[in-house]
């Protein structure tokens, strides 16, 4: 954390997103998945809502859920 902010420590929770993302998303030696995964069952979906939309829009697909084919 304090690598991302160098030498200015008043701005620290700007990069907080980031880190909690990554810690959520990194993988654990001895389960071989990373906690996402361990309390939800699935592996997190970034921009998801924005792939799909801009999926819809310039290639006028209709978008399905993986889990639902």
């Amino acid at each position: 954390m304090t690598a991302m902010d160098g030498n200015d420590q008043r701005e620290w929770d700007i990069g907080l997103k980031g880190v909690e993302a990554f810690l959520n998303t990194s993988y654990n030696k001895s389960t071989g998945r990373n906690l996402f995964e361990v309390l939800y069952g699935y592996n997190p979906k970034f921009n998801d809502g924005v792939l799909r939309e801009i999926a819809e829009t310039e290639i006028n697909v209709a978008w399905s859920n993986p889990e639902q084919l």
